[in-house]
This record gives structure tokens, C-alpha cells and sequence, in this order.
């Protein structure tokens, strides 16, 4: 009996170390879920949820690029005033992360990348700065968040920062402003919480160090994060809301930002809102259409 009951305390000692390991173990590799103040955070809901009632709708121009190959307009789009940068996370072959690069002038293509990031990892939007194509990449777990530069002209990888910041997930758009780096996120949260998500705007210094994060809203819906964002000359940012179908200009004003309007979008020819990555350029804006294929011009409401 004595031994029999040695041999119990033993193994349940066993068990109790290799579950403190485990706790340990989780807790260090995801850094983000377990213990972290700024997590912690994510799990209150105090940002109140704004949305304009009856928001005029964004109009219609018309195609700046169309047919393009399946899935080819999924993310995002960027340019430098001469070619078109077509970003996705989805192709028909399975290859997830891929890049086009279109004369604007013809809409002729004239190079690509097909296999621009792994695998395991997915594109979200990005944007031509500082001569380089800055592109947000989101991974499986909570705490991994990239941002990824590529030399324009072969669309080859120049850089790839670590942007993670604790409790945020989801990385999207990028935009530069007054010298700080800002990244639209598209959601925070734990394994528990997953369906509590914000839409935020982090930013970062010009070395993309010390993270200060501005949540904008408690999300409404599992897909209705923020997807892309753009800075306007007069403090104000714009962000997109996949889903909800809303565009909307968030005013700075030195510690955070307030909601300025909301605009509907319009929907694509498969009945849903473009709700995806964008661009400006030469006074107009541009919308990349996910299910449809396409680059589009939509205007603001006079």
C-alpha cells in the first residue's frame, strides 16, 4: 500500500510540474494573451461604438483597372503615381501572398511576385513610402504582426520589421505622418474573447519603436474591423471597415482621435460594399474590388 501510494504522489508531482511548465511555456510564447496589462485592456469595452445615422453614400466613378485574375484585388492597392500595386492574400492556386504591378497609363501588367511572403502568414493592405511599397502582414497567432517593404522595381523583400504590440492583432493598412509611422489594426483580443475586437491606430516612432495605440471603436461585427488607412493635409485620417461597408474620417487631435462622418459605400457587383484596401491620387480615391476583380474609382458625396 505505502508503495502504491508513493507511487500516486509521484506521479501527481509529475503531473503538477509538467502543468507549470505548460503554464509557463504559453504564457512566454504568447506574451499577448496571458498576463499583459495591454491585453488586459482589450477585454474592456470603452470605446463606445459610433455610427452616423443615414451616412450619405460614396458614388461610383468608374474602373481604373477591371478583368484582372481571380482574387487578384482581395487586399489592397497602393501606388506611386505611375504604376498600380495590386495586393493579395488569396490566388486560385493557393499561393497566398502575391503582388502585381500595372502601368497605370494602359493598365498593361509589367511585373509581379507570386510568391511575395509565406505561406503561412497573409497580406492585408499597404502603400508606396519613401520609395519603398510598405505592405501590413498579419499572422495565425495574436501576437504576430509584421511590416514587410519591397523595392518597387523587381518587387523583391528590402525589410521585414517585427511591428507586434501587446493585446493587438490583425494589422491592415499603413500610413507615414509627420514623421511617425501609423498602422490600422483590425482587431484585439484573446483566445477567450475572440469576438471582442477594436479597430485601433498604433503608432510608431520613424525606427517603428515605442508603440502607442488609439483604439477607434469596439467592432460590430466579426469582419468589420478597420482595413486600410490614408492621412489627409489637415490632421484627419480616413479608415475603411470591411463588412460594414463605412468609410470614415477620424480627426487628431493631439491624444487621439474623434469621429468626424461616416460614408456608405457602394456595393460591388456581387451585392456587397466595397470594403477593402484604398489609395489617393491626383484628388481621387480608389478602391480595390475584392469579389469583383477590380481597381474603382469612388468619389466623396458633394
Amino acid at each position: 500500500m505505502d508503495q502504491e501510494y508513493g507511487e500516486i504522489r509521484f506521479l501527481a508531482a509529475i503531473f503538477g510540474v509538467t502543468m507549470l511548465a505548460l503554464i509557463v511555456a504559453v504564457t512566454v510564447a504568447f506574451p499577448s494573451i496571458y498576463g499583459s496589462p495591454a491585453a488586459a485592456a482589450c477585454y474592456t469595452e470603452y470605446v463606445t461604438p459610433r455610427r452616423l445615422i443615414d451616412a450619405p453614400e460614396m458614388t461610383l466613378v468608374g474602373d481604373a483597372l477591371s478583368g484582372l485574375p481571380n482574387d487578384a484585388a482581395w487586399q489592397g492597392v497602393a501606388t506611386d503615381g505611375v504604376y498600380w500595386y495590386m495586393l493579395t492574400s488569396e490566388s486560385p492556386d493557393g499561393t497566398k501572398n502575391q503582388i502585381r504591378k500595372y502601368l497605370i497609363s494602359t493598365g498593361e501588367l509589367v511585373g509581379s511576385n507570386l510568391d511575395a511572403y509565406s505561406d503561412n502568414y497573409r497580406f492585408g493592405s499597404g502603400e508606396i513610402i519613401d520609395g519603398r511599397l510598405y505592405v501590413a502582414v498579419r499572422g495565425a497567432g495574436f501576437s504576430w504582426s509584421h511590416v514587410v517593404a519591397y523595392d518597387p522595381s523587381d518587387l523583391s523583400v528590402v525589410a521585414d520589421i517585427d511591428i507586434a504590440h501587446a493585446g493587438y492583432r490583425v494589422p491592415e493598412g499603413i500610413a507615414k505622418h509627420d514623421g511617425y509611422w501609423w498602422v490600422v489594426f483590425g482587431g484585439c483580443g484573446t483566445f477567450e474573447l475572440e469576438n471582442e475586437k477594436k479597430s485601433a491606430v498604433i503608432r510608431y516612432d520613424a525606427d517603428w519603436g515605442n508603440p502607442v495605440a488609439y483604439d477607434l471603436f469596439t467592432n460590430l461585427g466579426s469582419e468589420s474591423g478597420g482595413q486600410d488607412i490614408w492621412w489627409s493635409d489637415d490632421d484627419e485620417i480616413v479608415t475603411l471597415h470591411h463588412d460594414r461597408g463605412a468609410l470614415q474620417r477620424w480627426r487628431w487631435t493631439g491624444t487621439g482621435f474623434d469621429l468626424v462622418s461616416e460614408y456608405a459605400m457602394p456595393d460591388e457587383e456581387t451585392g456587397k460594399p466595397y470594403g477593402q484596401g484604398f489609395t489617393y491620387l491626383d484628388g481621387k480615391w480608389y478602391f480595390v474590388g475584392r469579389y469583383s476583380d477590380r481597381l474603382t474609382e469612388i468619389a466623396f458625396p458633394p
